[in-house]
């Protein structure tokens, strides 16, 4: 009877800080990865070992049929990700209690003479690219009950192969990710070619392209230029070596009623982001004037999106 007490004498804590993706751009390309640990400090018999099995579930966010990917919820929004044994993000961590998951890792925790030890084990988190359209906000899944049940043993009789071990516990984690609000902009240029006179005006169009957040409310501005324009209408194309100019103005049409400036709520132009690019077109016109010398004529404009 003493010797059966002996071998039941074995009690593990275990703790797990779950992992936070943080504050992410789900609109930029990539795989998002983050980390979190489990830890278990064992007692029991001294130089002896005990196995640890930590069967990680779907979580409750759930999880594809095949156990990959696992989901992260905002609301009903569904966001993919796992949870890996290793840094690749090819062996995903699962659980005996799942039937279609991976085996978990198993963990030893060696005793020592006195009869105390501790083990840790990484977590690797993924959150696989390709979801720049999902919105705005904070996506979780929950791990808590059975969805993380740890079983463990000495390892001369408790092997991970199955979860019938009387020393269970059950170990809550939280896994979470913020995709914030963020914008980018590539423009290309408005060229109005070459020209001989001015006593007609002269038009061209050129492309903005925004690609926001999913969600995302967004303005898109333009300024005056850097040649010393004075409005959406009346900026100036310069030449580097002379004091010549030429007068044109950005519109947001194509009849040129609508001035493309600066200004959110008068002369902007607006949208929500898909988490896709969106392309917008700027109306040049050089309205009728002097003709200067042929020279080239060029002006810089800033585009500013305000989000």
């Amino acid at each position: 009877m003493l010797q059966a007490a002996t071998a039941n004498a074995q009690s593990c804590v275990f703790t797990n800080t779950g992992v936070d993706f943080g504050n992410v751009n789900l609109t930029v390309a990539g795989t998002k990865t983050a980390t979190g640990t489990i830890t278990a400090n064992c007692t029991g018999i001294p130089n002896r070992n005990i196995r640890v099995c930590a069967n990680f579930n779907q979580g409750s966010g759930g999880a594809h049929a095949s156990s990959n990917p696992r989901y992260m919820l905002q609301g009903v929004t569904r966001l993919n990700y796992n949870l890996y044994r290793s840094n690749g993000g090819n062996r995903v961590w699962g659980s005996y209690t799942w039937a279609p998951s991976p085996n978990p890792p198993r963990i030893v925790v060696n005793l020592n003479n006195s009869g105390t030890g501790s083990e840790s084990r990484t977590i690797y988190g993924r959150i696989p690219s390709g979801q720049g359209a999902l919105p705005t906000g904070t996506y979780q899944s929950f791990f808590s009950g059975a969805h993380t049940q740890i079983d463990y043993g000495y390892t001369t009789s408790f092997n991970c192969s199955s979860t019938l071990s009387p020393r269970v516990q059950n170990v809550p984690f939280t896994v979470r990710v913020t995709n914030r609000s963020s914008c980018t902009v590539s423009t290309a240029a408005l060229d109005f070619g070459n020209q001989t006179n001015l006593s007609t005006a002269k038009t061209a169009v050129n492309s903005v392209s925004v690609t926001c957040t999913g969600g995302t409310l967004y303005n898109i501005g333009l300024n005056n230029g850097s040649s010393g324009g004075t409005g959406p209408t009346t900026r100036l194309m310069r030449n580097a070596s002379t004091a010549q100019a030429i007068t044109y103005g950005i519109y947001r049409n194509n009849s040129h009623t609508l001035p493309w400036g600066n200004t959110i709520g008068s002369d902007t132009v607006s949208a929500t982001g898909t988490g896709l690019a969106q392309s917008f077109t700027g109306f040049g016109r050089i309205p009728v004037q002097t003709t200067p010398p042929a020279l080239l004529y060029t002006d810089t404009v800033v585009v500013t999106v305000t989000y």
